[in-house]
């Protein structure tokens, strides 16, 4: 059996949130029934969310779902697909991408990001 690291599962680099920055997310399934959770990590491919304790949403793996990510002014709903999870954490991957006429969440989300490094870098330069 061959097992796929954490690392080889990513398309690119995930940017850490940082406690502090004003970052909500949402999640949402086929059921139309919807999460509140917080976003651990966040890429152009993909976001790692983490709910609390109780309120974990019963998912499978390849399920398709909607992420809202609210930032400052940025608000966005991009459909993703569980990839994994784990205890209180889901994996979602961001498939649009791979198409064209995606660019206009791409802005979106990358401008979320933008905010996420700032964030991160600010953290780290103290």
């Amino acid at each position: 059996m061959t097992t796929t690291s954490q690392k080889e599962r990513r398309d690119g680099f995930r940017a850490r949130v940082v406690h502090g920055l004003n970052l909500d997310a949402e999640l949402r399934c086929s059921k139309n029934k919807a999460w509140s959770s917080t976003a651990l990590n966040l890429s152009l491919n993909g976001v790692l969310l983490e709910f609390p304790k109780g309120h974990v949403p019963s998912l499978h793996v390849d399920e398709k779902v909607s992420v809202k990510l609210c930032c400052q002014d940025d608000s966005i709903w991009v459909p993703g697909v569980v990839r994994h999870q784990h205890a209180g954490r889901v994996g979602i991957y961001f498939p649009e991408f791979m198409h064209a006429s995606a660019k206009s969440t791409e802005q979106i989300i990358s401008r979320i990001l933008r905010a996420v490094e700032r964030g991160w870098l600010r953290q780290n330069a103290k």
